[in-house]
């Protein structure tokens, strides 16, 4: 299924998130280790309310400042299902106890490759970046090359709260 996988070690240290890439209808899941030794997987998809392009992005950091780590990933402007032209930015914020919920953080053509997670701007939060592969013609910037930062706007009283959501509904 994948080629991208990151660890949730700070929170299970038998678990690994794995999404597809290069297809479209990607998924997200987390791969969990049952017995340690590699010989049983537990598959655990992550909640998808829209059908995925391709998924060639993955990042595990905690957006909200939970303690929780969270998972991020973003569309390529190619591959994406037939007849859409917006690749979205999506995060899945972990609630524990194996809930996730959905949020679609950037719908607005800016497709995405290699996403990274890190504090950009030394404001304590991370951040997020990327660029796409291959700009399209009808990107946001009539396909033009360039990179998206996502400034993490969580407010920071809300950061340190273990019920802080990642977006407003």
């Amino acid at each position: 299924m994948s080629r991208h996988a990151q660890s949730l070690a700070s929170l299970d240290p038998k678990a690994i998130v794995i999404c597809d890439a290069d297809i479209v209808e990607s998924k997200v899941a987390i791969l969990r280790n049952v017995n340690g030794d590699g010989s049983k997987w537990e598959r655990q998809d992550l909640p998808q309310s829209f059908k995925y392009g391709s998924l060639h992005s993955l990042a595990v950091v905690d957006l909200n400042g939970d303690g929780r780590p969270d998972v991020v990933s973003n569309e390529q402007e190619e591959l994406l299902p037939p007849g859409r032209k917006n690749p979205r930015w999506v995060a899945w914020e972990n609630l524990g106890d194996r809930q996730w919920r959905e949020h679609v953080i950037l719908d607005a053509k800016y497709g995405g490759h290699e996403l990274q997670a890190g504090d950009i701007d030394s404001d304590g939060r991370p951040d997020i970046i990327s660029k796409p592969w291959s700009p399209m013609p009808w990107n946001a910037l009539e396909g033009k090359m360039h990179v998206s930062w996502l400034r993490n706007q969580i407010p920071r009283a809300a950061a340190a709260a273990a019920t802080a959501p990642l977006a407003k509904p």
